[in-house]
């Protein structure tokens, strides 16, 4: 028997992991063969991918990690974990909470020994390495992968790196192949799909728009456009940003620093990198667009995807002087019109009685207008003899709204992995596998 899963770790698992199972379809061509071979891939054997952002990543993400690294064991398959580089994040800043007796809040810190200015819309790509430093405990770890990692090119290479190599430690995980989506163009499938957009480049964007078209609420835009211009999915790179790359009919596309955008980047490696492709919740709502595009479009098949994520949170216990937000706001407002609140029964009766009365009236076609003011009369009188009382519930009401951003911080799921205890991680990782059993 697997071992039970704890009831404080939410794990989605879509479908049934039992039920996952790679592909055989597509490692056999010559294009998914020669493509695998460019990033260091077995031919012969197959290939789970899954990925993610080069940041320090929460549970959420560790648990595609681990997902990742059962199902290939099951199948005796290789792991491949993209990271798209061309994102505009900075690896280097972590939220982590701040918890006091009487509050909870929280900071960024920066894991950077000396912190300079980063452009705003530079993607991780662009930015170069740190030298690791952080006073917190939790992070000495994943600092000295920092620091291991500090000859590679770019912030992403090293963050991604030691964030792999960190966790795979810790939970006893095999390492899975990196690849960058800044190259993934320089494949065999990626070049074969810059050859292909720019054949015919108003028959690959329409197919693509239509496909979006599937799936509303996705959250993925159309590409422009028109008798005069084109965008395509690719990003141009620069040191300071990423560039819509937008084309009209006499010009050629020119190959240079150019990344794939989103579902270009997983149509790559669907295509002819793996044969199964674990997502969290989001990509897999999203890819099911690329599915799509890439059928009408080239006709060609993809590896199918699942999903996998977890929902863990901090234990950050609220001050004991905690009020709940909307309860607080419901009693300061509704006390200023139900006198039982305010232990007035007499008045409480009167009103359901007004309020009876006036209905009755109504329904009659009698003017009710006596009856409204009794009943003003009656709630007015009564908020006056408790103006203290009634303010005293208008500034508990106020002061509860702090507690707000509190529940917040106290349920948030996206606070990194080194913040977590690291048992409740291995704990994790024996959900999951009692799920593949």
């Amino acid at each position: 028997m697997g071992a039970p899963e704890h009831t404080d770790i939410k794990l989605t698992l879509k479908p049934d992991p039992r039920a996952w199972s790679p592909t055989q379809d597509l490692r056999t061509t010559d294009l998914a063969r020669a493509s695998r071979q460019s990033i260091g891939l077995d031919p012969d054997r197959p290939v789970i991918a899954s990925g993610h952002q080069p940041i320090i990543v929460h549970p959420g993400i560790v648990a595609k990690l681990i997902a990742l690294d059962t199902c290939a064991k099951h199948h005796n398959a290789q792991t491949l974990w993209i990271v798209p580089d061309q994102d505009i994040v900075d690896p280097a800043q972590l939220r982590i909470p701040i918890r006091t007796d009487d509050d909870l809040s929280e900071t960024t810190i920066s894991l950077e020994r000396n912190p300079g200015s980063t452009p705003n819309n530079a993607p991780a790509m662009s930015l170069p390495p740190i030298e690791p430093f952080t006073a917190l405990d939790a992070l000495q770890r994943l600092a000295s992968q920092l620091d291991a990692h500090q000859h590679e090119p770019t912030r992403a290479k090293q963050f991604a790196s030691a964030v792999i190599h960190d966790l795979c430690d810790l939970l006893d995980l095999s390492i899975p192949t990196l690849v960058f989506a800044s190259d993934l163009l320089e494949t065999p499938v990626g070049q074969a799909a810059l050859s292909e957009l720019t054949h015919d480049p108003r028959s690959a964007i329409e197919h693509y728009n239509r496909a979006i078209d599937t799936a509303p609420n996705a959250g993925v835009r159309p590409l422009n456009i028109t008798d005069d211009s084109i965008e395509f999915p690719l990003w141009r790179i620069t040191d300071t940003s990423r560039e819509i790359v937008t084309l009209n009919p006499s010009q050629t596309l020119d190959p240079t620093n150019l990344a794939p955008r989103g579902l270009l980047m997983t149509a790559i490696a669907r295509r002819a990198l793996c044969d199964l492709f674990i997502h969290g919740t989001g990509g897999l709502k999203y890819d099911t667009i690329t599915t799509r595009w890439i059928h009408t479009w080239l006709n060609q098949p993809l590896a199918p995807i699942t999903g996998a994520s977890a929902t863990l949170t901090l234990d950050l216990k609220l001050p004991d002087s905690y009020i709940d937000p909307d309860t607080a706001t419901w009693e300061a407002h509704h006390a200023r019109h139900d006198p039982d609140m305010l232990d007035e029964h007499t008045a409480a009766q009167r009103k359901s009685e007004l309020v009876s009365a006036i209905e009755s009236t109504k329904s009659k076609g009698i003017d009710p207008a006596p009856l409204f003011t009794e009943l003003q009369s009656l709630l007015t009188h009564t908020r006056d003899k408790h103006e203290d009382d009634l303010e005293a519930l208008q500034a508990r009401a106020q002061q509860a709204q702090r507690f707000r951003t509190m529940h917040r911080i106290a349920t948030d799921r996206t606070f990194a992995y080194p913040l977590h205890d690291p048992q409740r991680l291995r704990d994790l990782k024996r959900a999951i596998e009692s799920r593949f059993a």
